[in-house]
């Protein structure tokens, strides 16, 4: 926060494993400190990470910042003034609710399609890359839709962005990076830019040819895949 003068503090809160602290003679300690107790839905560990959540969040907001997090954080009780980034895409449209319905913001990163460390087509012909796995080929980074029909509308009035990740513990060489990213970013920004009812597969293909000239001109390595 002394570095930087952004209104949002990114604190993580994904992923995190409570099995070291079922054993931990601190966090066991901690725990019968607070009174946290699990309730059949949620552990003690579960409980404790939404106490060290919410210690954070104070500790932020006394500095005049917000938090954002990953979509776990929903379960820690934090203030409304969080941002949700919503990645788990299996249970996207029930944190999305549970999270506009507690006030929260919401940006869409979805592993599916939005994560960039995927792979972009079955047949791996550059260098054959060692990649994470996954599948999030243009076509269905293109076609995905952050506000669903679905959804009521205040649920959509939550939602003010998306996001794409490249992840990089696969990503060896620069050139993988821009080939993992060239052209989905295009395609993720005209999912953010445009209304659903203006997006246009085959048009968005013919303007690409644009951008695949700029790609060459630069030196740049992008998947061609899907555009000859």
């Amino acid at each position: 926060m002394a570095l930087f003068p952004s209104e949002y503090i990114h604190i993580g809160g994904d992923e995190s494993p409570r099995t070291r602290w079922k054993v931990c003679p601190d966090c066991q300690r901690r725990i019968s400190d607070e009174g946290l107790q699990g309730d059949g839905k949620r552990s003690a560990e579960d409980l404790l990470q939404g106490y060290f959540t919410r210690r954070v969040e104070k500790y932020v907001q006394s500095r005049g910042r917000k938090i954002i997090g990953w979509d776990e954080l929903i379960d820690c009780n934090v203030d409304a003034s969080a941002t949700i980034m919503n990645w788990r895409s299996w249970q996207a449209k029930e944190d999305v609710i549970r999270a506009a319905e507690r006030g929260h913001d919401i940006i869409k990163v979805p592993t599916d399609p939005l994560y960039f460390d995927y792979y972009q087509t079955h047949d791996s012909v550059w260098n054959r890359p060692f990649l994470i796995g996954g599948f999030c080929p243009l076509e269905k980074v293109y076609a995905y839709e952050p506000a669903p029909a679905d959804l009521s509308a205040q649920a959509k009035s939550h939602i003010i962005g998306v996001q794409a990740n490249l992840w990089t513990e696969y990503i060896v060489t620069e050139e993988l990076a821009e080939y993992q990213l060239l052209p989905r970013i295009a395609a993720l920004c005209e999912l953010q830019w445009l209304q659903p009812e203006k997006k246009n597969y085959q048009s968005f293909l013919r303007r690409l040819r644009r951008l695949t000239d700029l790609y060459r001109h630069y030196g740049w390595t992008y998947c061609d895949a899907g555009l000859k």
